[in-house]
């Protein structure tokens, strides 16, 4: 609950006081000009200033929680109120003898930067120590807001519906769908670290349809670059237009009709070539000795051993490196081949690209209840 603020002999809570507060100015605004438009909310936060700017710090901190209890607030006007609400609680010691609790004030722009922010800290209520505290506010939060258009048209492969994606810090940012009730989601686009991006939204993408008639869950993943914090919004999608085209499978080129462009290697013949003529050294080495008694009194040349293992590593290296001798008839009908199955290729591709660019959808974009 909050504390009641002492106002003449009243204790007054803060729904109390806006309603002192606007119907104090009601006989002043009869005796003006045609009002200015100005909703109650809007009344309550310049009110709120003007005692911050008196130094009623109390004042100011009670006004500002008034205007947050108010229906229907424009985001805009909820951090204006919460700014205020951190200044009256984090007051200029040079201006007089404000009750200085930083915890509060950070707590209000933290609350301040989640909901916007993009939105800086107003300058009718800055002062050095604040700006300074503002700045560690935002660095100990990580939030996203996305601003899509409420309604755009996309036509083919190429047209997009652009939406503005603003983080507090350098985020990594995918745009999402899927059919309602489904999980099973298409990119549309995706960007590197950025505290501002441009995401686009497409109806097609040339091999499937990424968006088509009725409703759609729309995410937007904004992931901290530095600490990988995700932030998901989420939004519903509205699709009105024609049904997707059903696109023709691209031709899948034959591996079997290919023919082999060299001969095999002969390494089996490395191989057994190697066996033979080392075999064949040691042998020749062996029956090539003198009789007895001079094998007794004279061991034997142990060079012919050598010999037969370089020879039968000759033969299986050669084996290896062999990649066999090429087929230049092989070679060309595999060019013929892949040429028509090129030709296919782009023969669909032109027919799968004339059926898309016309795919005409109209959407509409609404924000989900949190």
């Amino acid at each position: 609950m909050t504390a009641p603020v002492q106002i003449g002999w009243f204790n007054v809570r803060p729904l109390a006081l806006a309603a002192l507060v606007l119907l104090s100015g009601t006989t002043l605004h009869a005796q003006q000009p045609a009002a200015t438009g100005d909703s109650p909310a809007q009344d309550l936060i310049t009110r709120a200033k003007e005692a911050l700017n008196n130094l009623n710090y109390a004042m100011a901190s009670e006004l500002g929680k008034a205007v947050l209890t108010q229906p229907r607030l424009r985001s805009e006007q909820r951090v204006a109120a919460m700014q205020v609400v951190a200044a009256a609680y984090f007051p200029n010691p040079d201006d007089g003898e404000g009750v200085i609790l930083p915890d509060s004030a950070l707590h209000y722009l933290h609350l301040a930067a989640r909901i916007r922010p993009d939105l800086p800290l107003a300058t009718d209520i800055r002062w050095p120590g604040l700006d300074s505290l503002f700045r560690v506010a935002r660095d100990r939060t990580f939030a996203a807001i996305a601003i899509p258009p409420d309604e755009s048209s996309l036509v083919g492969t190429e047209g997009r519906s652009y939406l503005e994606v603003i983080s507090t810090r350098p985020a990594i940012v995918r745009v999402l769908t899927a059919p309602r009730g489904s999980s099973q989601f298409l990119l549309h686009d995706s960007t590197g670290p950025a505290e501002r991006a441009r995401m686009g939204l497409r109806a097609h993408d040339g091999r499937q349809a990424l968006l088509t008639i009725g409703e759609h869950t729309m995410l937007i993943e904004v992931t901290d670059a530095k600490s990988s914090s995700r932030d998901t919004l989420r939004f519903r999608v509205e699709v009105e237009g024609d049904v997707a085209p059903i696109l023709a499978q691209l031709p899948v080129l034959d591996s079997s009709a290919m023919l082999p462009e060299r001969q095999p290697r002969k390494l089996g013949a490395g191989i057994v070539g190697a066996i033979f003529f080392g075999g064949a050294t040691v042998a020749l080495a062996q029956f090539a000795r003198a009789r007895e008694p001079i094998p007794s009194a004279f061991p034997a040349d142990g060079r012919a051993r050598v010999i037969a293992l370089l020879l039968a590593a000759g033969g299986v290296v050669g084996g290896l490196a062999d990649k066999g001798v090429p087929l230049p008839g092989n070679s060309a009908a595999n060019t013929i081949l892949r040429a028509q199955h090129a030709a296919a290729v782009r023969d669909v591709e032109d027919t799968n690209r004339l059926a898309t660019s016309s795919y005409r959808l109209s959407i509409r974009i609404l924000a989900e209840a949190p």
